[in-house]
């Protein structure tokens, strides 16, 4: 929902590609074709990971300063999403 996963959301979207996209402030997040929006904190581990699951790839813009990479990367591989980025 910030500056960076705005426009890479947008790109999706553009592209039409099907997003997932995850934000803690899920009003924040424009309304966009293909775009469905889900409330979600990677501070909320278990969660985070369950809302994770079953999608092709995750795209990050988290702030790693707000949160540990390795907290975000152990949430994917426990999500068994195969792509991170």
């Amino acid at each position: 929902s910030g500056q960076v996963g705005s426009r890479i959301v947008k790109e999706l979207s553009e592209r039409g590609h099907q997003v997932t996209a995850i934000a803690r402030q899920p009003a924040s997040i424009p309304n966009l074709p293909n775009v469905s929006v889900v409330e979600g904190d990677i501070n909320d581990t278990q969660a985070f990971v369950e809302t994770l699951a079953g999608h092709d790839v995750v795209v990050s813009a988290v702030k790693f300063a707000q949160v540990a990479p390795a907290t975000l990367i152990e949430a994917v591989k426990d999500s068994g999403v195969a792509r991170y980025l």
